[in-house]
């Protein structure tokens, strides 16, 4: 099952999306969707791994490992390690966009500056932020477009962390 965070979409174009930010609950081994010149990135925010194959080799993906990058058009099989996971994946439509993904562990406080057209964060854990207002992030929650420019702080008593998604255009 997949939810779609938010997407870029032009309607000028047929392409489906130019960049895309999901969470998947992947409960079963198999393969992944096949997205024809995409770049992908998938990051574990929940479960204990996954391990893809490909042509080129064999990859764990886990909470402690960095997100995974690929082609869309790669031919990726998936195996769960003890069971579902949940998983954050970007996706960026080449020539169009391109995109970063990292995670970023904290306690206490963290600001997050807009440096890319579009930045998405996405929680994995219950913290406070402050941004055109205040509020609070449940886990699995998103801040929505921070603009290049602007900053955000987030707030958690307890180690947290949160997903940074930088959305690029080519130009």
């Amino acid at each position: 099952m997949t939810r779609e965070i938010a997407a870029y979409r032009d309607p000028n174009l047929d392409d489906d999306f130019l960049w895309r930010l999901s969470i998947a609950i992947v409960a079963a081994p198999g393969p992944f969707s096949r997205f024809d010149g995409v770049d992908r990135t998938i990051a574990l925010m929940a479960g204990q791994g996954m391990l893809l194959r490909a042509t080129e080799g064999s990859f764990s993906v886990t909470a402690k490992t960095a997100p995974f990058s690929f082609d869309g058009e790669a031919a990726i099989s998936c195996e769960l390690i003890d069971g579902p996971t949940v998983d954050l994946n970007a996706m960026t439509r080449r020539g169009f966009f391109r995109h970063t993904l990292r995670r970023e562990e904290f306690i206490g406080w963290i600001t997050v500056n807009g440096a890319a057209d579009h930045t998405m964060i996405v929680s994995n854990g219950i913290l406070e932020f402050s941004w055109c207002g205040r509020g609070t992030l449940g886990r699995h929650d998103a801040v929505a477009e921070i603009q290049r420019g602007e900053a955000c702080l987030f707030y958690s008593e307890r180690p947290t962390e949160i997903f940074i998604v930088e959305f690029m255009a080519d130009r």
